[in-house]
C-alpha cells in the first residue's frame, strides 16, 4: 500500500503526544469530594466515569488516527495503467466577420443559419 500524501502522518505525533498528556494528567489524580460518606460515592458510580472519560479520550484519539489516513489517501494497485482509445475530434470553424451579416437566407443572416 502507498500513500499520495504521506507528510500527513507527521499530524499523528501531537496527537500522541495529547493523549499521554491527557492520561498522565487523569492517572493518579482522584478528585475532591465534599460527601458525608465515601460508600455514597462508590455506589454512585464514579470508577464508572473515570473509564468513560477515559474512553472518550480513546474515542477521540482514533477519530484523529481515522482522519489522518483519510487525508493520506491510501492507494492500492499496481501503479500506474496505460491505456489508448480510439477517439474522433471534431473541430469547426466560424466565420464572424461582417460579411456574415448579410441576408443571404430567408429570413436569417449567414451566422444564424451557421448556428
Amino acid at each position: 500500500m502507498k500513500f499520495a500524501n504521506p507528510v500527513y502522518f507527521f499530524f499523528l505525533i501531537p496527537a500522541f503526544l495529547f493523549f499521554i498528556l491527557a492520561l498522565w494528567n487523569k492517572i493518579g489524580k482522584e478528585a475532591a469530594l465534599k460527601f458525608s460518606s465515601v460508600d455514597l460515592v462508590r455506589k454512585a458510580g464514579a470508577k464508572r466515569v473515570a473509564f468513560g472519560r477515559f474512553f472518550q479520550t480513546l474515542l477521540r484519539l482514533l477519530a484523529f488516527i481515522f482522519l489522518i489516513c483519510a487525508l493520506s489517501r491510501p492507494q492500492t494497485g499496481t501503479g500506474e495503467e496505460k491505456t489508448t482509445e480510439r477517439v474522433v475530434d471534431i473541430m469547426m470553424a466560424v466565420d464572424i466577420s461582417g460579411s456574415m451579416a448579410t441576408l443571404d437566407f430567408h429570413p436569417d443572416n449567414r451566422l444564424t443559419a451557421a448556428k
